[in-house]
């Protein structure tokens, strides 16, 4: 009865991690392959500190293998291109600060 039980736990485990690789893979394709440039409209930061930006009144989930260190703000312009991942960031004062993983 144990060896079933440890088997089947074994089986979930496996299945569980498979899950997580493809969800991973498939949300890092969808995240590289956006495009966008604009003037970020608003942004905020979920409780790990990955923003959400309005572009063109468009909502983005900006990527969390990237550290912004909030420095993303009402006015700049931030741009990506598709299936690129850099994240290019223009302050109105033309500092340009760029974001790469």
């Amino acid at each position: 009865m144990n060896k079933l039980v440890i088997i089947l736990f074994a089986v979930v485990c496996v299945f569980f991690i498979g899950y997580l690789l493809i969800s991973t893979k498939k949300s890092d394709e969808t995240n590289r392959s956006v495009q966008f440039n604009g003037v970020i409209e608003s942004v905020s930061y979920d409780e790990k500190g990955i923003p959400f930006v309005k572009l063109n009144g468009k909502e983005y989930y900006l990527d969390a293998g990237y550290n912004f260190e909030h420095k993303l703000e009402k006015g700049d312009r931030l741009c990506k291109e598709n299936y690129s991942n850099v994240y290019k960031l223009i302050k109105p004062t033309g500092e340009i600060i760029l974001f790469k993983n």
